[in-house]
């Protein structure tokens, strides 16, 4: 049972194979790093660790305190135990929230240690099957393209977006900040669950307007 609901333990299953052998193409062998933390759905965890052990790899479960920030503001706080893990795995799960990505140990683990990464945020077992059970990946990843290639032609573009509660937000459109792959096939990769499409992060100088609360 997830806190988040209930899901069928079949359900969960299938979409945490599918992460595990399908979006991560873990292979037979593989050390496989797990991090979660105090906040992170245990059921989400275990389905996790029961899906590495079934496709032959090796699953390791870490569980740490939750951290305050993410990026390298959560630096200070993070255990110098995940950075021994991380550096000694082929494929990092992470299902901390916040997350690590964006820390010093895992882009040094991505970029230097050629380690395949992926960034599952705060879902639980429903989210989970939700975004890898629910969905036809392939089909996602063909809109995903198409998204692509629309904000890629855009680069350079001021963007200003408006709503009806009071959001009045502009900046300039800039190139995306990492590529989304459909399947980590190859070292020094970082994955995301498949719910932002935008990875572009505006020039600071650029961005103007308030968001409305809504918003978060």
């Amino acid at each position: 049972m997830s806190p988040r609901g209930l899901v069928p333990p079949a359900d969960v299953a299938a979409a945490a194979a599918l992460v595990v052998r399908d979006y991560m193409a873990v292979r037979a062998g593989e050390d496989v790093l797990i991090t979660a933390d105090t906040g992170t759905d245990p059921a989400l965890a275990e389905a996790l660790m029961s899906a590495v052990t079934q496709a032959s790899a090796r699953p390791s479960l870490l569980t740490i305190p939750r951290l305050p920030f993410q990026g390298r503001l959560a630096d200070p706080y993070v255990p110098p135990s995940v950075e021994g893990a991380a550096r000694e795995c082929s494929v990092w799960l992470d299902i901390t929230f916040p997350y690590l990505a964006g820390a010093r140990v895992c882009d040094e683990a991505v970029q230097s240690g050629g380690v395949r990464y992926l960034l599952g945020g705060d879902m639980g077992c429903t989210g989970l099957s939700r975004l890898f059970g629910d969905v036809d990946l392939d089909l996602y990843y063909e809109v995903h393209k198409g998204f692509d290639e629309v904000t890629g032609a855009a680069v350079g573009r001021s963007v200003r977006i408006t709503d009806g509660l009071g959001s009045d937000v502009s900046f300039v459109l800039a190139k995306p900040a990492f590529s989304k792959p459909r399947r980590s096939w190859v070292c020094r990769s970082r994955c995301c669950a498949p719910t932002r499409m935008v990875r572009s992060r505006p020039p600071l100088k650029s961005r103007r307007g308030n968001a409305s609360e809504h918003w978060y």
